[in-house]
């Protein structure tokens, strides 16, 4: 029974996006060159030529703050041909470089970049705006990793070319997938869009910029609506007729909990913002009911599976 009003509550909505999805056109890519808008970024880039068969295949973002530097670095491995590392930190002006960041940020294949602004958000959106690689994976500053990871990325992103983004599995410390992932390659929906975590998608760098899609700096850790800034991202994707693809392969270890599970004052006004800012308002405003009893659904569905002691 609680599957059949699962079933009935979704389906007509899935229907809906299916339509509208036939009519959205699909991402047009342009040849020339991007210049990066410097200012949006929070530091000084020189111009650098797109096409240059010199560019990295990979520009691993990492957003951090000055408080967690020490941590972040940490994040940076040996160098791994074909990669770049980009590393954008948080401070105010009055910040100081510490040693150990004075002494990795001068290899050749690390770069920093100093941001005013605060929110993961902006830092997202200047690692788009500064990144050379052909491919940007945005990482967090407490991921445990390999650079096996890297060559995974850049593999799945050459085997899926209509893919302007691709996502993937991370997993706990204890050796569990963060969530419940597919276990086979498919493409993302708005309904399936919702459960991956920042750290979890790559996408290509030049068909991003040209999308113009960004992260919303209204939403995520250190904004008014502390979480649903990576959902809002690929839906934003989608809605341009964008491909998204997830790929069943090993990502990354994310000891910590996620910002999405942490205990917020305004949790109920942050999931129902996101999902207006997802769907627009008035389908917005049915979907966020209808999710919160999908997650009820799910969860006596659990409890009644469970084995009673």
């Amino acid at each position: 029974m609680l599957l059949y009003f699962d079933k009935l509550i979704f389906y007509p909505i899935r229907r809906c996006r299916e339509a509208n999805r036939k009519r959205v056109p699909m991402l047009k890519l342009s040849l020339n060159p991007i210049v990066c808008d410097s200012d949006r970024a929070g530091s000084t880039l020189a111009h650098y030529d797109m096409t240059s068969p010199k560019r990295p295949d990979l520009t691993v973002g990492i957003s951090t703050t000055y408080t967690r530097v020490s941590r972040a670095l940490t994040s940076i491995l040996a160098p791994s041909p074909g990669v770049e590392y980009l590393m954008v930190i948080q401070a105010p002006g009055d910040w100081e470089f510490p040693q150990e960041l004075s002494d990795i940020a001068n290899r050749p294949d690390v770069r920093v970049s100093i941001q005013s602004a605060t929110g993961v958000a902006n830092s997202r959106n200047a690692v788009i705006a500064e990144a050379r690689g052909h491919i940007i994976w945005f990482a967090d500053d407490d991921l445990h990793y390999d650079t096996s990871l890297f060559q995974r990325i850049i593999t799945a992103m050459n085997k899926h070319p209509d893919c302007q983004a691709i996502t993937f599995p991370s997993h706990n410390a204890d050796g569990r997938p963060r969530k419940r992932f597919p276990s086979k390659f498919e493409y993302l929906t708005l309904f399936s869009a919702g459960k991956y975590a920042t750290f979890e998608i790559a996408v290509r760098t030049d068909s991003l910029r040209q999308s113009e899609v960004r992260f919303d700096a209204r939403f995520g850790a250190g904004a008014e609506y502390p979480f649903g800034d990576e959902y809002i991202f690929l839906a934003d994707l989608l809605h341009l007729g964008g491909q998204i693809g997830h790929v069943p392969m090993t990502g990354a270890c994310h000891p910590d909990v996620s910002s999405a599970f942490r205990d917020f004052s305004n949790r109920s006004e942050t999931e129902r913002r996101v999902f207006t800012r997802v769907f627009g308002r008035w389908i917005g405003l049915l979907v966020y009911p209808a999710f919160k009893l999908r997650k009820l659904i799910r969860k006596t569905q659990s409890a009644l599976r469970a084995p009673h002691k």
